[in-house]
């Protein structure tokens, strides 16, 4: 199993979101609580936000029109300056001799501001924010136009990331062999076939 390519998710694949969640996303938790029409949902809201793009969050708990037009012009300005370290085992990664490539969904700002904080881009080959707001493009093509531009074959890429309905679908759809990285216990009880907690584990798959 020769790979030449990696592939990497950033919110909860390179560093964990919750111990930065706070702060993080403090300016958007106001305004869905000065809003009033939330308070049935503040903590699921709260929660899924770590997880999901804001869109995906505002359909799920049906945001107003208003609450949602407000809550995407924010998040279209929103940057982070606050602490962020990563996992501590991703610099088993870092050190890789691969071809890493990271591909992100989100708004610009907000995910460019992170990626800054942590330094990564001497470590990829390429950085790609997937922005609904700006693109119609899908993770699912970026990810083939990678494969695309650099002649790998399927089997010499590998897809690392923590969502099942996100990163992980798009390379199964495609083909590409991929593995969830799962440190926070996000998918525990789902059936997985390739699941690591700790990148200590992903020699396995390389």
């Amino acid at each position: 199993m020769a790979r030449k390519a990696l592939i990497l998710d950033l919110d909860n694949t390179i560093y964990p979101v919750a111990p930065y969640a706070g702060e993080m996303f403090a300016t958007f938790m106001q305004l869905v609580t000065d809003s009033g029409e939330q308070q049935d949902n503040i903590e699921g809201i709260r929660k899924d936000i770590m997880r999901r793009g804001f869109l995906i969050v505002a359909a799920t708990y049906n945001f107003s029109k208003q609450l949602k037009q407000k809550g995407n012009d924010l998040f279209k300005e929103l940057t982070y300056a606050g602490q962020l370290e990563p996992y501590e085992d991703f610099r088993l990664v870092r050190d890789l001799p691969h071809e890493k490539f990271l591909v992100t969904a989100g708004y610009q700002k907000f995910q460019q501001s992170k990626i800054a904080l942590l330094k990564l881009e001497k470590y990829f080959k390429e950085i790609h924010i997937v922005d609904v707001t700006t693109t119609s493009l899908t993770k699912k093509d970026v990810f083939a136009g990678i494969i695309d531009r650099y002649r790998y074959n399927l089997s010499e890429v590998l897809v690392i990331g923590d969502d099942l309905e996100s990163e992980i679908s798009a390379g199964n759809d495609l083909g590409i062999d991929t593995v969830v990285y799962d440190k926070a216990g996000f998918n525990s009880g789902r059936s997985v076939s390739s699941l690591i907690t700790d990148y200590r584990g992903l020699n396995d798959f390389l």
